[in-house]
């Protein structure tokens, strides 16, 4: 009896033992995964080339930072940072250093897409082919802005090792490397996508931005033969009226830069991803938490609400812009007899929003029969006139914690009309 007891004990302590080997402790955090488990499967690729796109959306990029500058830097449009306004900054501006971050961690994305990226990944070549073309162009698009922006930034060619220091390029360099990927992202990319993958880079928009590359480097021929191939593909066209009435005329341009469709009571004008469009920067409100960090995590969207909006001087300061009110509306034609009896340049009325301009079209909106106060215009620019460009219809209805303090329109990157009047130039 006292034997087997010995047994029963001895078998517990051994039990006991391998039990509490040092195994249990090693827990892996599903929110800390180990590299080594990723960058496997086609669906990893699909979200790491998806990945590639955001920095561009950043809030370091066109989600603010690009845009402070841009229109500072705009002679038709008044900014509140008088400083920036008068080109006075340097690399210490922090918007200069948050375009710079945004835009290398696009490199970087797409340098460790071509780095884990090996044949044993379950894609088809047809798919290997479009998301390579994907991502060579969207490496060549950051390294474009590199270039222009910075001039002589390094060339980077493989992803970052901390701590490590790398030199300056030349501008030359930046651009031929640049040209490359956008050559390669030509031969690649389908010249379209299905409906379920609107947004996505097409052989369009390579041949968009490598011709405004060569036009930027003054390489004439090339840059209008470049275009040239963008028109011959046929499936672009200007937004342009279906009717002869005003509102036709207005919401035809005006829907290339807004976030929904504009209506008229003889058409419904496309807005976002339209047949003007050859690239744009996706935003959405389809995406959010509970508790409303829609502004700060994926999908990429702009963060810190839309400082172009007319009631961003509660939320965000310093940032206020207006339209110059003095001399650019007299740059819009005045033509003697318009079709639609316009006595300004349709543009004229989708640039500007005037005080005393209604906020919203639309009946159901709480902006319908409000105007637009001065009140609502930073006192310190001294302008009767807003931004309708981007805005309009202004943001009230967006169901998550943040509306209506970020922005989830579309940025058109790039324009069939860019295109043809870059090849007219």
């Amino acid at each position: 009896m006292k034997a087997i007891k010995y047994l029963v004990i001895s078998l517990l302590l051994l039990f006991w033992g391998n039990s509490c080997s040092e195994d249990f402790l090693d827990l892996q955090n599903p929110n800390q995964l180990a590299e080594s488990s990723f960058y496997k499967t086609a669906d990893d690729f699909e979200k790491l080339a998806i990945t590639c796109y955001m920095p561009m959306a950043f809030s370091n990029m066109y989600g603010s930072s690009y845009l402070v500058l841009n229109w500072a830097m705009d002679d038709r449009v008044i900014h509140e940072q008088f400083n920036t306004q008068n080109l006075q900054f340097d690399a210490t501006l922090p918007q200069v250093r948050d375009i710079y971050y945004a835009i290398y961690t696009g490199i970087y994305r797409c340098n460790l897409f071509f780095q884990k990226y090996n044949d044993k990944v379950p894609l088809s070549e047809q798919r290997k082919n479009s998301m390579f073309g994907e991502v060579h162009f969207l490496r060549g698009l950051y390294y474009f802005y590199a270039g222009f922006l910075f001039e002589v930034p390094p060339l980077t060619k493989e992803p970052y090792v901390p701590n490590t220091y790398y030199p300056n390029s030349t501008q030359d360099s930046i651009y031929n490397f640049a040209e490359a990927e956008l050559k390669e992202a030509v031969n690649l990319l389908p010249v379209s996508w299905p409906s379920t993958e609107i947004g996505r880079a097409t052989k369009g928009a390579a041949l968009a931005f490598l011709g405004k590359l060569y036009l930027y480097r003054q390489m004439w021929s090339q840059a209008a033969a470049t275009f040239k191939q963008v028109m011959d593909l046929g499936v672009y066209e200007l937004s342009k009226p279906v009717a002869q009435d005003s509102l036709d005329y207005v919401f035809a341009y005006l829907a290339n830069f807004s976030k929904m469709d504009l209506p008229t009571k003889n058409a419904v004008y496309k807005a976002e991803n339209n047949k003007e469009s050859v690239f744009e920067i996706q935003y959405s409100t389809k995406y959010t938490d509970s508790d409303g960090r829609a502004g700060k995590y994926l999908p990429a969207r702009r963060t810190t609400g839309s400082f172009l909006t007319w009631f961003n001087s509660f939320i965000n300061g310093f940032k206020n812009i207006a339209m110059d009110d003095k001399k650019f509306p007299n740059e819009f034609e005045k033509p003697s007899s318009h079709p639609a009896g316009l006595s300004r340049d349709p543009r004229y009325y989708a640039t500007f929003i005037w005080v005393g301009d209604t906020l919203d079209f639309r009946t159901n909106s709480p902006l319908h029969n409000q105007v637009l106060q001065v009140s609502q215009l930073n006192s310190s620019l001294g302008s009767r006139a807003g931004m309708r460009k981007y805005l309009y219809p202004f943001h009230t209805e967006y169901d998550f914690a943040m509306a209506p303090y970020v922005d989830p329109t579309n940025w058109r990157l790039m324009r069939y009309a860019d295109v043809l009047l870059m090849y007219a130039e």
